[in-house]
């Protein structure tokens, strides 16, 4: 497994055509210009279990009712204990910039992503799409010949974006709220 998997420019003027810029350029951005990519540890637990409430609680809540979101993500939810938990059985990935975690993402060792979420002040900034295809490279190095998940309304354009197929859309019921969701999936690239 490798420590760090990209280094990005999170600062869109970076992002374009960024190899036209000089080093005194470069060098005049914000310092906090570049975010990478690397496996959790359980230190990042806390910061993980804020953005998925806070990410849930905000942005899903454009298409998902208040009772569902709360339903979805109550405020146990963003107890740092559990989220240590889950990551004994499953690969995470997290992105940071200067040491805030800015979105994450969970490989199970079955191709299933359980949980992907964008900080919601991080949002169309590529950091969700930096995070998704860390976790394809990795699942191509795990030889996973299918990766599938539950995408929210809120993301399923951009999973659909990313090259998901949308397998059927579904109802869910968490803790007594129906929710839609889709069911999707992708075949990774085979990395070596």
């Amino acid at each position: 497994m490798i420590s760090t998997l990209v280094i990005i420019p999170t600062d869109p003027r970076l992002r374009l055509g960024a190899q036209r810029h000089s080093v005194d350029a470069i060098g005049a951005l914000p310092q906090n210009a570049f975010m990478h990519i690397r496996p959790a540890t359980t230190t990042d637990a806390e910061q993980i279990g804020r953005i998925y409430f806070h990410t849930i609680r905000t942005v899903n809540q454009k298409d998902y009712t208040q009772a569902q979101v709360e339903a979805w993500a109550p405020e146990a939810s963003a107890s740092p204990e559990g989220w240590r938990l889950k990551q004994q059985n499953r690969w995470t990935a997290v992105a940071e910039e200067n040491g805030v975690i800015l979105g994450f993402g969970e490989l199970e060792p079955t191709g299933h992503i359980d949980c992907f979420y964008v900080h919601h002040d991080h949002q169309r900034r590529g950091v969700g799409r930096q995070l998704l295809l860390a976790i394809e490279e990795e699942a191509g190095r795990r030889e996973l010949s299918r990766l599938f998940l539950e995408a929210s309304i809120t993301a399923h354009p951009f999973f659909t974006a990313m090259g998901y197929s949308t397998v059927r859309q579904q109802q869910v019921t968490i803790r007594g709220q129906q929710l839609t969701n889709f069911v999707m999936e992708k075949n990774p690239p085979n990395v070596s």
